[in-house]
């Protein structure tokens, strides 16, 4: 079944892959991959008239959760087979007008494409957070007198952010996550502090669009 959805800007849409990941006190890092990267899309429609979802319901209650429905958007990079991911929402805004969302899931893998370096492509914006952290090993008794180690050395977690890029830069860095994480290094230079060296992915993509080829996008990233 194939069906025109035009939700409302922006969307927010995570790129995720199911894994285990431990990490010693001296940087090695093992991570069991349990899964391909797959996309979520959570859709909302703002300010619509009750015939619009009242077409959407019977789609939604015919195929969720095991069955797909086909959709494309260009706009938001979305092309193929869809399974509805959630329960549908919707309240009633004024007298025939409907605000209403739900989620999708692709039904199929993003495809990996190899990378030629594993230098992070792009630079992130202004305003993301880095926090300095240590593995420890900490006992307080009762009396809050303290027995403390470190166990590793001083590594750093950065939250980085890109805001205001094109969906074409958005999709190249959705391949260079896909590619590297959660088991390959990369070369980062955080640049405020100049602090240059490797680093593991560390968390799923998150982007979301803005309007037509405007969007923003993060990810963490962990130092070796």
């Amino acid at each position: 079944m194939s069906v025109i959805l035009q939700p409302t800007h922006p969307v927010e849409v995570e790129t995720r892959k199911q894994v285990l990941v431990s990490q010693s006190g001296t940087g090695a890092r093992r991570a069991v991959r349990k899964s391909r990267a797959f996309r979520f899309y959570t859709l909302e429609f703002h300010g619509r008239k009750q015939s619009e979802y009242s077409a959407l319901e019977p789609v939604w209650a015919a195929n969720y959760p095991k069955s797909t429905i086909e959709w494309v958007n260009s706009v938001l990079d979305a092309s193929g087979q869809f399974y509805f991911d959630s329960p549908l929402k919707w309240s009633p805004t004024l007298n025939n007008l409907f605000d209403y969302a739900f989620s999708l899931k692709r039904r199929d893998a993003q495809a990996l494409v190899a990378q030629e370096s594993n230098v992070l492509p792009f630079g992130p914006s202004y305003g993301y957070e880095v926090n300095p952290d240590k593995e420890t090993s900490v006992s307080d008794s009762v009396s809050y007198a303290r027995a403390a180690e470190a166990v590793s050395s001083e590594r750093r977690l950065i939250s980085l952010v890109f805001r205001a890029r094109s969906l074409a830069e958005t999709l190249l860095m959705e391949q260079f996550w896909d590619y590297y994480y959660p088991c390959s290094k990369i070369a980062f230079t955080e640049p405020v502090l100049g602090v240059d060296g490797e680093f593991w992915i560390d968390s799923n993509f998150k982007w979301r669009v803005l309007a037509n080829h405007l969007t923003e996008y993060s990810f963490a990233v962990r130092e070796v």
